[in-house]
């Protein structure tokens, strides 16, 4: 058999068994009946394969050879979002992530990734040190950080009542002063309150972990259930602030954003939300990332300061 496509030829490896992919994205639209299947690739394009009686679906993590105890899944039990690998073999070969691994593995790092964010009033400043006392909610009492500022630390700035990426600008140490409510990314000492930070955005922007619950596109809302927390929010977010990273290296560590519709998320996805706190009960979000494919939402940010964010989305520029 033949294997028609029409996209970029992508090359994945890593939780996919090192299995090379002629064809890999999330499933659009499968007709058992004409025995094919449309994929959305991390682009966004519409790409279609045809399968057969010899074509074999086996499940992600379960072995890569058909004969070699891997799980098998039936065409049938195929699902609007889970992640396919179509192989490069004769017979195909397609390995399965259901939707519910891909939101399983994004829940646990997006919660890793809440872990070493900071969100709080500067409380005590002082330059020379680079140290900042940063007073942080934590139910209903204030915990006292001490942050000491990375010399080579990124800073963003918004100007009051901006909720949008593009509206930061960049800025310095020398513009934080007491009383600036700061959200800080870097390195958290179990141990104590103390913290280095390697990003610092003023503002009033932070960044939200969350699992949505409900979808409401004509109102441009999402009820959302927070990660660490457990409590139920209310997500104010226009359709052209929605994007999934896809990745763009065969390895799957470089990562860019692509626009997506809110069609492509599903209630369970864990999403991260950038964005500025409303009240008790609501967000108002200036961007939210999803991830549909195994490599995980986040890419690798070992310096902490989600470059990578406003790299794709261009603050200070229109998009």
């Amino acid at each position: 058999m033949k294997l028609p496509f029409y996209s970029v030829v992508f090359c994945l490896t890593g939780l996919i068994q090192a299995q090379h992919c002629r064809i890999a994205g999330q499933i659009f639209f499968a007709d058992i009946v004409d025995h094919t299947v449309t994929l959305k690739t991390d682009s966004g394009d519409l790409v279609n394969f045809s399968y057969d009686v010899a074509t074999s679906f086996l499940r992600d993590g379960s072995g890569s050879q058909p004969d070699v105890g891997a799980t098998r899944v039936p065409p049938e039990q195929l699902n609007n979002g889970d992640r396919l690998c179509v192989g490069t073999s004769e017979p195909l070969v397609v390995t399965v992530t259901p939707r519910r691994d891909i939101e399983t593995r994004q829940k646990k790092e997006l919660a890793a990734w809440q872990t070493d964010s900071l969100y709080g009033v500067v409380s005590g400043l002082d330059r020379n040190a680079r140290r900042i006392t940063l007073a942080a909610s934590a139910g209903d009492k204030d915990i006292n950080y001490s942050v000491d500022v990375s010399p080579d630390a990124a800073y963003w700035f918004f100007p009051r009542n901006t909720v949008r990426l593009s509206d930061a600008v960049t800025g310095s140490l020398d513009q934080v002063a007491p009383g600036d409510t700061l959200y800080v990314r870097g390195t958290k000492d179990s141990g104590s309150q103390k913290f280095i930070a390697n990003l610092i955005v003023s503002g009033g922007f932070r960044s939200f972990a969350a699992t949505i619950e409900t979808i409401k596109p004509l109102d441009e809302l999402l009820d959302v259930h927070m990660v660490l927390s457990g409590n139920r929010r209310t997500v104010h977010i226009s359709p052209g602030e929605l994007f999934a990273i896809g990745q763009t290296d065969a390895a799957g560590k470089a990562r860019r954003l692509y626009r997506i519709a809110a069609a492509d998320l599903h209630p369970r996805d864990t999403v991260l939300i950038l964005g500025i706190n409303e009240g008790q009960d609501s967000l108002s979000a200036c961007a939210l990332i999803a991830g549909f494919s195994p490599f995980g939402v986040l890419p690798p940010d070992s310096s902490q300061l989600m470059r990578w964010i406003f790299d794709n989305l261009s603050p200070g520029d229109s998009y």
